[in-house]
């Protein structure tokens, strides 16, 4: 559904895309620092399986800085271009499914506190 342009108010309507993709970035750096910092003690202390934990973490942390670039870039070229991007639908799905999986997990903390 083009609108003939993409309206300044949704472009910077307090920056929601840059935030969630700076955010994803700073996990994936820390990611990155923790699973380096761990593979080198490992490897100081000759512990190879966590020398190896370390380097997926590093290599997880990578992908994730990836990922959220390309993310940023799938979710700003919609808006920029003019189309509505809302799904009111999945929204509303998403929602439903949050209360439902609330209401079960409130359900077995009762039936676990009667228990006792």
């Amino acid at each position: 559904m083009p609108r003939g342009g993409a309206d300044p108010k949704i472009l910077d309507a307090g920056l929601q895309h840059e935030r969630t993709t700076l955010a994803w970035e700073r996990t994936g750096i820390s990611a990155i620092v923790v699973g380096v910092l761990l593979a080198r003690s490992a490897v100081e202390a000759s512990q190879q399986l966590i020398a190896l934990t370390g380097l997926a973490a590093a290599v997880v942390g990578a992908l994730m800085m990836l990922w959220s670039s390309l993310l940023y870039s799938n979710r700003m070229e919609p808006i920029e271009s003019g189309f509505d991007v809302s799904h009111p639908g999945g929204t509303r799905a998403i929602g439903r499914f949050t209360v439902l999986l609330t209401a079960i997990c409130f359900f077995f903390s009762v039936q676990n506190l009667s228990w006792w």
